[in-house]
């Protein structure tokens, strides 16, 4: 099992491709072409195209990757309408393709994908407050956080259909059931470690 990591568009977004030695999830493709030549070269099979929010920083590879694997595209049922023809992606990034989602994600489900004959489950936590269907995707190699959550910092509330308050409980859901050990893989910068974040994490929410 293993885990690629890309930095794509304009604004560094953390792709993460989870794949063993034949198939393959990606989280987060901002751009799909540096992806599907990974998939390519290394001849593996992508199956799944996972969002952690709507946001075309994340979501722009979308439809590329889809059209090129014919893997399924989740996301948070609350997000699902940026991924449509009239979303505000296409006006804040004018490449953007809409996508029509496959999968649409609720809170604590559960994806179970098979890598080299090892099941691997994904368990989905609804954190809005970047959007109003920003997820966290927790798997045993930690927690895939999108922008809710950074190494020292959290995402951005001040955006279109972003929450303070939804923001506020969101934060204090993470701190009261990730253990402390966990890698945070975020969607921008870094990895970290959570009980490193978790004493600022709790000042923050005291102070939204």
């Amino acid at each position: 099992m293993e885990i690629k990591i890309f930095n794509l568009g304009p604004y560094q977004t953390n792709c993460y491709l989870l794949h063993g030695e034949e198939t393959a999830v990606v989280i987060d493709p901002a751009e799909g072409e540096e992806v599907l030549d990974y998939l390519t070269k290394n001849k593996l099979r992508l199956t799944h195209i996972l969002n952690t929010h709507g946001h075309g920083d994340h979501t722009g590879g979308d439809f590329f990757l889809k059209e090129n694997t014919k893997a399924l595209v989740a996301i948070h049922t609350k997000d699902q309408f940026f991924l449509g023809d009239n979303s505000i992606n296409k006006y804040l990034h004018p490449s953007f393709k809409p996508v029509v989602p496959d999968i649409l994600l609720s809170d604590n489900s559960i994806l179970t994908f098979t890598f080299d004959s090892l099941l691997f489950d994904v368990k989905v936590i609804h954190t809005p407050g970047h959007t109003p269907g920003s997820v966290c995707f927790s798997s045993p190699l930690g927690l895939f956080s999108g922008d809710t959550l950074f190494k020292r910092a959290i995402g951005r509330y001040d955006f279109p259909y972003s929450s303070v308050d939804d923001m506020r409980n969101s934060i204090k859901l993470l701190i009261n059931s990730i253990p402390p050990d966990t890698l945070i893989y975020p969607g921008h910068g870094p990895k970290t470690i959570f009980i490193e974040e978790k004493n600022l994490l709790t000042v923050i929410s005291n102070e939204l």
